[in-house]
């Protein structure tokens, strides 16, 4: 067996040459270009996976809107995707020919697996972590990417690529219902039904949660947030959102709440819908790289907040909440598009065009 070191961290960026493929590559915001490149070939501990499906998250949508996520800038051109699912075309020494052929999805947070937070389980918190579409890696809006075999999961075949797309998504919902953990029975409010937010009332309901409220100020956001799981939907924003919470829980307010906006605006509603004693979850992330909120009815409240990053050993259970019906994120897969139309992609995503929810890119279809 290669060393965690050895399959890892000198497997990334192989300089061995294969065939052209098609990549999209970020130049700058709001630019992106199309061009041919050599494929690469796996290197010892990799697998060469054919790009299939690959959601177009709100992180990628940064980059394109603004060139970066907080102090995490692309100072060069980059191929963003970090949602994939693919098909193994070929493996690198040390990884067994039985997986080849396989469907698989990928955990994208390549970690050193040395560090004390990895040797304690805790992956996703790994400082040297190495994040697939994050500069410096490039990521999976290309035809062919290799990838640590160890970071890899078979998908079932009952399973459609779609829904293989999803997977990191409801990955980060997993961890931060994981976090939180709410109580069966007990009300609970997401704010913001994009992608994440309504991954996790799908799992909150998995997890018997009840009521469910979901707020959103696009209606055909909360429509779908009905059908993956809410119980009552709101579509509002701001104080009025949090006065409906208020009036449907007799004045309390939720005992859980999740952050899944991805503006800073969201912040202090979600506190404020937020019961005595909550457990607060921030999951988005907004452009503002800030979270400000009135200190005194937080403190007043006892709230204790939740930061979530990212996803935490959830890639098994996502597929098997999937492939078991446990789950249906169907409703959430509005748009489909090839490699040429990744301008396209982004642009209906970016500005919430044509009742978009998730927009998955097809690189080999």
């Amino acid at each position: 067996m290669l060393g965690p070191k050895e399959s890892i961290l000198e497997t990334l960026g192989s300089d061995r040459k294969g065939p052209l493929m098609r990549v999209a590559r970020l130049l700058k915001p709001y630019e992106f270009e199309l061009s041919e490149m050599d494929s690469p070939s796996p290197k010892p501990g990799e697998v060469l996976i054919e790009s299939r499906s690959v959601g177009v998250c709100a992180s990628d949508l940064h980059y394109y809107k603004h060139g970066g996520i907080g102090d995490t800038r692309a100072d060069r051109p980059i191929v963003l995707g970090h949602e994939p699912m693919g098909r193994v075309l070929e493996v690198g020494e040390g990884v067994s020919s039985d997986w080849v052929g396989k469907r698989v999805a990928i955990e994208p947070g390549i970690p050193c697996f040395e560090c004390e937070h990895c040797l304690s389980g805790n992956l996703n918190l790994c400082p040297n972590v190495r994040f697939f579409g994050s500069p410096p890696i490039d990521g999976a809006f290309r035809e062919k990417f290799c990838h640590p075999v160890s970071l890899v999961e078979p998908v079932p075949e009952h399973c459609s690529d779609e829904m293989g797309a999803l997977l990191e998504p409801l990955g980060v919902a997993i961890h931060a219902v994981d976090l939180i953990q709410p109580r069966t029975g007990v009300g609970t409010v997401v704010v913001g039904c994009g992608t994440i937010g309504l991954c996790t009332i799908a799992m909150l309901k998995a997890a018997g949660a009840s009521p469910i409220y979901a707020v959103d100020p696009l209606e055909y956001r909360t429509e779908t947030a009905l059908k993956v799981g809410a119980t009552h939907v709101i579509a509002k924003e701001g104080d009025k959102a949090v006065a409906d919470i208020l009036s449907l829980t007799e004045g309390r307010g939720c005992a859980t709440a999740f952050e899944a906006a991805g503006y800073a605006a969201a912040h202090q509603p979600t506190l404020d819908m937020a019961a005595i004693g909550a457990k607060v979850m921030i999951i988005g992330i907004s452009a503002e790289n800030r979270i400000s909120f009135e200190e005194g009815r937080a403190r007043r409240k006892g709230l204790t907040i939740y930061m979530c990053r990212r996803s935490r050993n959830t890639l098994k259970r996502g597929i098997e909440l999937i492939s078991s019906g446990r789950i249906d994120l169907t409703p959430l897969v509005t748009h489909h598009f090839n490699l040429d139309q990744v301008t396209e992609a982004f642009e209906i995503a970016a500005h919430y065009r044509d009742g978009v929810i998730k927009a998955v890119v097809h690189p080999t279809k």
